[in-house]
């Protein structure tokens, strides 16, 4: 397992890159090109830059999250072979400046959603939270222009687009979403091949539909219907076991059992359930959380896992504050976070 930490680039993150280097054992840095809007491809001359940006700090780029795949692919519509043939450019450059993985998801109109995020704990620290019955309250549309500021919001479209989006994908039935998956699947990955990198998809977060938007990677099942899609090892998994995991149904340790040669990257965190479909996120040992990350890791462990891996969603503690479009990046939980994922490690390697 290759420890990794999420960082969003000089401009858009306040946590210093030297910082991250005094985390132990973190080896790599992951990152993204936020200059580029989604669709456009990606210069070599840029990713270099951060390339060297990384190494002078004593760190690694060998993941990217996430090269953004344009709404025109997910839609199937015409344009989409222009933006997939710019997707593979930017492959191409990513393979060439020494990117082994790059994560990416295929979320109907909006990334991982949450009602709330500065939500005060007992022991006065913040944490993210979704409460379904908000989400409820709330359409779509109100919802995208709400949230679009988020990490990891990358639109390909514009405000006033956003209503016809919504309207399209509402009437749009999951066959037809495997269709625009499998076609931007099938266009990519012979580049990959022959480069020599890897797709990751994330999960849908949370891993159920709402607004009435169909969602596909929410469960064991479709994990498996998206595997079967393309038989090259380089078309793999993300697999953030928080985003899965708010689907009860899903077992982790089963998942990582059965999918584990196709997992290129994790994301490891805990979270506890609310009421019904609604949760909040925690520190990452499991006294905090209802989630066995003892068990999780052990199964990368058991497994050889040998992919990427790094905390996920920490919370606010020691009076550190971030930036607004930032909930859940901060420095200091999730060091604590990625410490408790290699001391888990470690102790496996030591008890073997």
């Amino acid at each position: 397992m290759k420890l990794s930490f999420r960082w969003y680039g000089p401009k858009k993150d306040p946590i210093k890159i030297e910082y991250i280097r005094q985390i132990p054992n973190v080896a790599s840095v992951v990152t993204q090109l936020y200059e580029y809007v989604p669709g456009e491809a990606w210069d070599l001359e840029n990713i270099l830059k951060m390339k060297k940006l990384i190494e002078d700090n004593g760190l690694k780029m060998e993941v990217i999250e996430s090269v953004p795949v344009h709404e025109d692919i997910k839609l199937g519509r015409p344009t989409r072979d222009k933006y997939i043939k710019n997707y593979c450019i930017t492959l191409e450059n990513l393979a060439k400046a020494g990117v082994k993985v790059v994560c990416y998801n295929f979320m109907p109109a909006f990334d991982w959603v949450r009602t709330e995020l500065y939500k005060e704990m007992e022991d006065g620290s913040f944490c993210e939270a979704y409460d379904q019955s908000i989400i409820d309250k709330l359409d779509a549309e109100a919802a995208i222009k709400k949230f679009k500021e988020l990490p990891a919001w990358t639109l390909s479209f514009p405000d006033e687009e956003i209503a016809e989006v919504i309207d399209t994908y509402k009437n749009m039935s999951n066959e037809t979403l495997w269709e625009n998956i499998a076609y931007f699947i099938n266009g990519v990955i012979p580049t990959c091949d022959e480069f020599g990198i890897k797709m990751a998809i994330h999960p849908d977060d949370p891993a159920w539909p709402i607004f009435g938007i169909p969602r596909l990677m929410i469960n064991e099942d479709n994990i498996e219907r998206f595997i079967n899609i393309n038989s090259s090892i380089n078309h793999g998994l993300t697999l953030c076991v928080g985003s899965l995991s708010t689907n009860l149904e899903n077992d982790m340790v089963r998942i990582i059992n059965r999918f584990h040669k196709r997992i290129h990257f994790t994301h490891i965190r805990n979270i506890r359930y609310d009421t019904g479909h609604s949760f909040h996120e925690i520190a990452h040992a499991d006294a905090n959380g209802v989630l066995d990350l003892k068990k999780i890791v052990e199964a990368y462990y058991l497994n050889g896992y040998e992919g990427y891996a790094r905390p996920d969603h920490g919370r606010m503690i020691w009076g550190e504050e971030q930036k607004p479009n930032n909930p859940g990046y901060g420095l200091y939980d999730r060091a604590l976070g990625l410490s408790y994922i290699n001391g888990l490690w470690d102790a496996f390697k030591t008890n073997k």
